[in-house]
């Protein structure tokens, strides 16, 4: 590397950011949600069942690894981050607290008002959260671009 250069990670975050369409930022977006879903059910149930540990640590676990998970694949894959990784955690943890309070009390208003059953509620709120939180998360980690 030459003096002045940047790292070679920076410049190619760099030519990504410049280069990545919306669409292709939504692809990516997708793949990572749906792999943390995926995480977030199967890994309880490999836990609980082949390695003998109970169900709510099998399921504490795995939703803590699919929280790091969610970050690092949000912040480095899907948006580029290229700022501070202490800044974007404390505001990813801020930011998801205030989704996963958001979700519920919305859950919580329309099966309250019987707008939905429970089901569709469910995924009617998920749904629309995870829309959202497409543009939240791009806007907290800098591609906005």
């Amino acid at each position: 590397m030459m003096p002045g250069d940047a790292p070679k990670e920076s410049r190619l975050l760099a030519r990504l950011r410049e280069r990545t369409p919306l669409l292709a930022t939504l692809v990516r977006f997708a793949l990572a949600t749906i792999s943390s879903a995926t995480l977030s059910f199967l890994l309880p149930l490999v836990l609980h069942s082949f390695a003998g540990i109970g169900e709510h640590a099998s399921v504490a676990i795995s939703f803590a690894i699919a929280y790091a998970f969610n970050f690092i694949a949000l912040r480095k894959l899907v948006f580029a981050s290229e700022t501070g990784w202490r800044r974007d955690l404390a505001l990813y943890a801020v930011v998801n607290a205030a989704f996963r309070f958001a979700e519920f009390l919305c859950f919580s208003a329309l099966r309250a008002w019987g707008i939905l059953p429970y089901a569709a509620a469910l995924l009617f709120v998920l749904g629309a959260s995870t829309i959202v939180k497409f543009f939240a998360y791009r806007r907290l980690f800098g591609n906005i671009g």
